[in-house]
């Protein structure tokens, strides 16, 4: 009943379905069996279902009895031929708890089975061979990602009993009409639009769809086409926009088409201020010879939302390749040219440079060329209008300041090609004042537009930021550095560049560079760091101290200018460390567990030569306990994602008291995050988490923090990570026999943790797919 968009392979080539029956049966879970389907339910799952079919059948069953037969209705997605049981305000209410994210597929005794979520399907060798054939030739077709969709083979492909009557082509336009029965005439829309047609006025019984050159009639059986003059073909035709801009669009020169569009720009602004009724873009139309567009007043029925009409006239000119088309240009004397200059730096030094919450200018592209000039007719861009050039440029904010923007900012929208929020910041200059804004009073003009992007540190995409900025041209004009003018007064070497790196933490991280080297400079935000945490600062720095000619991999202090680690920034701590080499890896496999356990294991034995008091008020054990407490107050919590298991924390924590072999420093945070690879080797960075006590703790740590990913339980990722481990340092016996409940320890501590930060107050998303993760290491580790 749904829309094809694209076919991708179609036959009756599968053997006839093994089993004829239908069952249910209760094992590790409940099974739904009907025929060669199975379906995984739980309990809670089951319940709901059972309630749901009960209720639902009962209403089809009388339909039956009221005289419905199967197929007789046509397939047209409409209430006339579809009536649908359901509560539409209801929800299921249990999650899926079995398999949600499963992807297998498997040979068994009984032939191959097919896993997809929680349902399994099986196939004969014969069936299970021709799928593989099927399947096979699609991947090249996704990774390519041009599909080619003809509009024809799909209406024939969605089986709407269609009949091809033309399909003329020229150059630039294509010109088809198809036959459709009334019955299958609005599925047969739904699939045009599907694939980009846009639909137009309906004339009588016939409706034109349209898409970047392409237009195709849906006409009833039997219609015989107009050959009167004025049909679109007339020179004088009235069009309706959509039919237009597939026609003539790419025929009109960009003077023509940017007054066409500053035409349509008014008539909605007629609207907006009362001096004409509101209309949605179905209702516009163009005079071919004019090329002045009106508006059918008389159109009932539609979206006349002014926003939504305006986006709907963007999306429309862009599908044409329409939307950014810049008229010719005079460009200014070199004398007009020097004096907007002088314009544009005074603007941007009073109104822009002087706010406290910028960090960074840049002028981007052309901008910076001085060929600035004035537009022969103006150039509409969206909803606003530029009579000249315009200033674009890239402000960066300082990532600690976290107050409201200047209100004359004028937000826009977020562009996620440079993750950053586009703004208009002013004009040099008075468009409103213009010739032009008289003659089409409510547009937006402006005379030069100062218009960019803003980068916010807490809602920017700092990866795409960087990566657009490595693609442009652009030149910093100013830069406010509090950061690097702070580390110039407290470090003796050159500091170049400063920039806030985004993680996810209580504490400021800021990547440096100088000809020293690169360089980390980490801030310990005070209002997460109570006594014991300022000390156990000097704790961590004082063990990488011990390390530093051990040859590890890790990431090292930098003295101060005063011959010491810990510097002070305001009220918080700050510790400048040698930024090492790698990269992170966010789905490590087993050649990253197998380094990564092995360089735990070396920092175990390295670190166990180290003696501070230290070691006496900082266990590793005791915050175990801690977060042990809070998982069991979540799952007596009821509806927390991922608690749903039974553990027997009694016996765990018992267990855990009792247990002290191998003492040693340990690193305390062993996520994924926390290590950098580069190609055979890694490295371990920020032991904000350090402790003392059992190393078996931290290889648990690291165990479950690199098998748990997102919505998966990788046991293969597990293992590696203990035998890199074992590389270096066997297990003793006692620690073999505790290991399985540590990791059981450590996968509810992690989810503890991470609902904490949600719960918790402090604004972070809930990652729900690494709780479920976490969720499947459980019912793994419970189960061996």
């Amino acid at each position: 009943m749904g829309i094809t968009t694209y076919l991708f392979h179609s036959s009756n080539d599968l053997e006839k379905q093994r089993y004829d029956m239908f069952f249910l049966d209760m094992g590790e879970n409940i099974h739904f069996h009907y025929r060669d389907l199975r379906i995984e339910l739980s309990v809670e799952e089951f319940r709901e279902l059972a309630e749901l079919f009960t209720r639902y059948s009962g209403d089809v069953l009388r339909e039956i009895e009221a005289g419905y037969t199967d197929g007789v209705l046509a397939n047209t997605n409409e209430t006339n031929s579809l009536k649908t049981f359901w509560d539409k305000e209801r929800k299921l209410l249990q999650p899926v708890k079995y398999n949600e994210c499963k992807l297998a597929v498997e040979e068994t005794r009984d032939g191959y089975h097919l896993h997809i979520r929680n349902y399994k399907i099986l196939l004969q060798k014969e069936s299970f061979r021709r799928l593989v054939k099927a399947i096979a030739p699609i991947l090249p077709l996704l990774e390519c990602d041009n599909l080619q969709r003809d509009p024809i083979r799909l209406l024939e492909q969605n089986e709407l009993g269609t009949r091809l009557l033309s399909r003329q082509q020229t150059p630039a336009h294509e010109e088809i009409t198809v036959e459709v029965d009334s019955t299958y005439r609005n599925k047969a829309g739904q699939v045009l639009k599907a694939i980009g047609y846009v639909p137009g006025e309906l004339s009588g019984e016939v409706r034109a769809y349209t898409r970047d050159g392409s237009t195709i009639r849906l006409v009833p059986p039997g219609h015989i086409p107009d050959a009167v003059a004025g049909g679109p073909d007339d020179p004088a035709a009235v069009l309706s926009l959509s039919e237009f801009l597939a026609r003539d669009g790419q025929q009109l020169d960009a003077a023509a088409l940017n007054q066409l569009k500053l035409k349509i720009l008014a008539l909605f602004a007629m609207a907006r201020d009362g001096r004409i009724t509101p209309f949605g873009l179905a209702a516009l139309y163009v005079d071919r010879k004019t090329l002045n567009p009106t508006v059918d007043m008389f159109r009932e029925g539609e979206d006349v939302e002014r926003e939504k009409q305006l986006a709907g006239l963007s999306e429309l000119l862009t599908r044409h390749r329409l939307f950014f088309v810049k008229p010719a240009k005079e460009l200014l004397s070199v004398e007009e040219q020097e004096r907007l200059q002088d314009r544009f730096v005074t603007y941007v030094t009073q109104h822009i440079a002087s706010r406290e919450c910028v960090r960074k200018i840049f002028i981007l592209g052309s901008s910076a060329t001085g060929r600035a000039g004035r537009y022969k007719v103006p150039f509409v861009h969206f909803d606003w209008v530029k009579i000249k050039s315009d200033f674009d440029i890239f402000v960066e904010l300082d990532p600690d300041y976290d107050g409201e923007l200047p209100a004359e900012w004028e937000k826009k929208f977020y562009w996620p090609r440079n993750g950053s929020d586009y703004y208009h910041f002013g004009d040099i200059g008075d468009g409103m004042a213009s010739e032009w804004a008289r003659r089409y009073p409510g547009v937006r003009f402006y005379e030069h537009l100062i218009e960019g992007y803003v980068f916010h540190y807490a809602r920017g995409d700092q990866a795409r930021r960087d990566k657009w900025f490595s693609e442009i041209e652009t030149r910093c004009i100013f830069v406010r550095d509090r950061v690097g003018d702070w580390l110039r007064e407290h470090y003796p070497f050159v500091v170049e560049e400063v920039d806030r790196i985004k993680v996810e933490s209580f504490n400021k991280v800021y990547r440096v560079a100088s000809p020293a080297g690169p360089y980390v400079l980490k801030v310990y935000d005070s209002k997460y760091l109570d006594e014991a945490g300022r000390e156990k600062v000097a704790y961590e720095i004082g063990l990488l101290d011990f390390l530093a000619g051990s040859g590890l991999e890790v990431s090292l202090p930098v003295k101060n200018s005063s011959g010491e680690y810990i510097s002070y920034k305001d009220r918080d701590r700050a510790v400048l460390f040698s930024l090492v080499p790698g990269h992170y890896v966010a789905a490590p496999g087993v050649e990253e567990g197998l380094l990564a356990g092995d360089l735990l294991a070396r920092f175990h034995v390295a670190a166990r030569n180290y003696t501070t008091h230290h070691a006496l008020y900082y266990s590793n054990k005791k915050i175990l306990h801690y977060w042990l407490d809070a998982w069991e107050q979540y799952r007596r919590q009821g509806g927390v994602p991922g608690t749903d298991i039974d553990l027997d924390l009694a016996r765990l924590k018992k267990r855990l008291r009792r247990f002290d072999s191998y003492p040693t420093h340990c690193h305390g945070d062993l996520s994924a995050i926390n290590y950098l690879f580069d190609g055979r080797k890694c490295w371990l960075i920020d032991f904000q988490g350090i402790g003392y006590g059992p190393a078996l703790v931290d290889l648990a740590n690291g165990m479950i923090e690199f098998a748990g990913q997102k919505g998966v339980f990788r046991e293969d990722t597990m293992h590696a990570f203990r035998q890199g481990y074992e590389r270096v340092r066997k297990l003793l016996p006692e620690e073999e026999a505790f290991l399985n409940d540590l990791l059981v320890i450590q996968a509810a501590v992690r989810q503890a943790k991470l609902l904490r930060l949600h719960y918790g107050g402090f604004g972070y998303e809930l990652k729900e797919d690494r709780i479920l993760g976490l969720r499947a290491a459980l019912q793994w580790l419970l189960a061996h």
